[in-house]
């Protein structure tokens, strides 16, 4: 088509979105994108000192959050495609200054799980396994066609608050504070 012909010329426009930055591999170097992410955190990278913040929420404008909000994911996107760069930098020997590549935090774990288990039985005995009740799916997966004897013991407790855009279909919740309360603070 004429727009995918339009996209692989060299001086092809580029206009970051959500959806057309998802799998692009330029994102680090991208200067579109990295404009956008200026202007959605309202700083220029380029004079940002290392030991300068951000602005303070409180001291922004409404339309400054909404802008801040509504290129979240852009943003997030885009610090973890420099971060990725940045890796694969180090990664194959061109070092980066200042950074490095260490191990990340890990749990134990059995080195082999069935000598553990013979061996923790012979010195505790049953206190070697944690016995725990199944989850509500765990449950209804053993019980088939006759989960529904276990239906009133389930419940669906609400989930964590999140924000999100007011297009979002999701019903919003009642926290106890409505816009009034805004106006007096």
């Amino acid at each position: 088509s004429r727009v995918a012909e339009e996209c692989l010329k060299p001086d092809a426009p580029c206009t970051p979105g959500k959806k057309q930055c998802q799998f692009c591999r330029a994102k680090p170097l991208c200067p579109a994108l990295k404009g956008q992410a200026e202007t959605a955190l309202m700083t220029q990278f380029d004079s940002m000192a290392v030991k300068e913040s951000l602005p303070e929420p409180a001291t922004l404008t409404v339309k400054q959050i909404k802008s801040v909000l509504g290129n979240k994911d852009l943003v997030d996107k885009w610090l973890k495609s420099v971060e990725s760069y940045v890796m694969g930098q180090i990664e194959v020997g061109n070092g980066f200054p200042d950074y490095k590549i260490v191990a990340g935090r890990s749990n134990r774990k059995w080195e082999d799980p069935v000598i553990a288990e013979k061996t923790l039985r012979g010195y505790i005995g049953d206190q070697a396994y944690n016995k725990k009740l199944k989850s509500p799916t765990q449950a209804e997966k053993v019980l088939g066609k006759e989960k529904s004897k276990i239906k009133d013991l389930i419940i669906k407790p609400q989930g964590k608050p999140v924000l999100v855009p007011e297009s979002d279909k999701r019903e919003p919740i009642a926290l106890g504070i409505t816009v009034d309360d805004f106006d007096k603070m």
